[in-house]
């Protein structure tokens, strides 16, 4: 069995250019070492992918694993009070080619 935890919600990080997505903190419940791809990809508001982000790492047997994750998204559309603009990142954790847990969270 499989956690997907994220103890630190995306946010953009020097305003302009990078999108910092951190600490997804995966926990393997499990009695042997797993090979795990972590996928997140950013929407736009009208559910187009604008950035895709894949890791692939092997979880110990019985133990958490934390992914950093970061990328930069061109041109980002900035959230305000007159123009209150969201993305979504829709993370996914997949085991064996089987998606095995999922968020989607707002950026």
């Amino acid at each position: 069995c499989y956690k997907m935890y994220i103890f630190r919600s995306p946010y953009i990080d020097d305003y302009l250019q990078t999108t910092h997505i951190t600490n997804y903190l995966l926990k393997n419940n499990l009695a042997k070492a797993q090979q795990v791809e972590l996928i997140a990809d950013i929407l736009d508001r009208n559910g187009k992918v604008v950035q895709t982000i894949a890791k692939t790492s092997t979880v110990k047997a019985n133990s958490a694993f934390n992914f950093e994750v970061k990328t930069a998204v061109a041109n980002p559309e900035l959230w305000s009070t007159r123009y209150p603009y969201l993305y979504n990142v829709v993370t996914r954790l997949k085991i064996d080619g089987q998606i095995v847990d999922g968020y989607e969270t707002p950026l």
